[in-house]
């Protein structure tokens, strides 16, 4: 699957206790076939997200994700409806996630 233009293995979800050893849970951790660079997603399908806050959530769990530690972290976010205005790098709407799968 491509995202964020990487090819990404072993995607699935993940829950565990983070760097700070609070409970979390990610919807989409994603590594590349060399293992350097790690994606951290989120999915979000209400019509009421509020993208820039919830990619700033995305980031704060990356940043706390004991499998990040030491590698690249592209952060995203899978939304019902990508914003009207531009489309930022790291937002994903149900037609971009059809298009990456193989």
């Amino acid at each position: 699957m491509r995202v964020g233009g990487a090819e990404w293995t072993e995607v699935g979800r993940w829950w565990g206790p983070g760097l700070d050893g609070s409970p979390m849970e990610i919807d989409v951790v994603g590594s590349t076939s060399d293992g350097r660079t790690i994606l951290v997603a989120e999915a979000e399908w209400s019509d009421r997200s509020e993208p820039k806050r919830l990619l700033a959530e995305v980031e704060r769990k990356a940043a706390n994700l004991p499998l990040a530690r030491g590698r690249k972290i592209i952060p995203a976010l899978f939304v019902k409806k990508t914003p009207a205005r531009g489309r930022d790098a790291h937002l994903y709407g149900p037609r971009h996630v059809l298009e990456a799968l193989p």
